[in-house]
């Protein structure tokens, strides 16, 4: 029935594919799956298959809430984030493989590629993704101070941009950054704000604690191990 104690259940590409249909066929700005609850109870493949559920740039979201159950969503081959939008909801307990490689100027991630008042908790990527402005192994835009949170997330995706704001975990951030890590490179050959964690988040009051990166980190200017570009303190950062 689609509560928090009976959920739709998510067994296959054929499944994702449903709930794609039913969000991008929706008007702009629709509340598709609102308070909706979905589980994944097998790990899925989409064999190279382009699967997206939502877009940035037409603005369909997902606003429903998607639990992994640390189950895996690989053969990701496509030009936008898995999730495109997600709004007043969360995915968690997920891990995804592939690619995305995408040519317009929008925020993209292997998982989500933008997310306001959400939450997006216990996702491990491992999707390379190339893009041109907030790029992100996790999410490409993370949207509200208060209300926004990625956390326990983990990057190991290699990232790289064009332009700027990139980052292992996000692109551009607003909102709340909680105990993630990233393994992956990342890069940018263009104007910067590239970090390890998060690329700039100088709109920001949100809180950043508890990150990690391993990963190497080039860039051109306002690059950093951690954050790119901050304007609020850290706490127990490092990379």
């Amino acid at each position: 029935s689609g509560t928090q104690d009976d959920p739709y259940l998510v067994q296959s590409g054929a499944d994702l594919a449903y709930i794609a249909r039913v969000v991008n066929g929706a008007a702009k700005g629709t509340a598709n799956f609102s308070a909706k609850y979905f589980k994944m109870t097998k790990s899925i493949d989409l064999n190279g298959n382009q699967l997206l559920i939502g877009s940035y740039s037409a603005g369909t979201v997902f606003h429903g809430y998607f639990d992994g159950n640390h189950c895996v969503v690989k053969g990701i081959n496509a030009t936008q984030s898995l999730f495109g939008m997600l709004k007043d909801g969360y995915i968690k307990n997920l891990s995804v493989y592939g690619t995305v490689t995408t040519t317009e100027k929008m925020g993209v991630a292997g998982l989500v590629s933008y997310i306001s008042n959400s939450t997006v908790e216990n996702v491990t990527n491992y999707v390379n993704v190339t893009g041109i402005q907030q790029v992100a192994g996790v999410v490409g835009w993370l949207e509200n101070t208060n209300t926004a949170y990625i956390k326990n997330c983990v990057n190991y995706g290699n990232i790289t941009a064009t332009l700027y704001q990139i980052g292992g975990i996000a692109g551009f951030a607003k909102g709340n950054i909680m105990n993630c890590t990233n393994f992956g490179n990342v890069t940018s050959t263009g104007n910067g704000y590239v970090g390890g964690v998060g690329g700039a988040t100088k709109d920001s009051k949100g809180v950043r604690s508890n990150c990690v990166n391993y990963g190497n980190v080039q860039g051109t200017t306002f690059v950093g191990g951690v954050f790119g570009q901050i304007n609020k303190t850290t706490s127990d950062c490092y990379g």
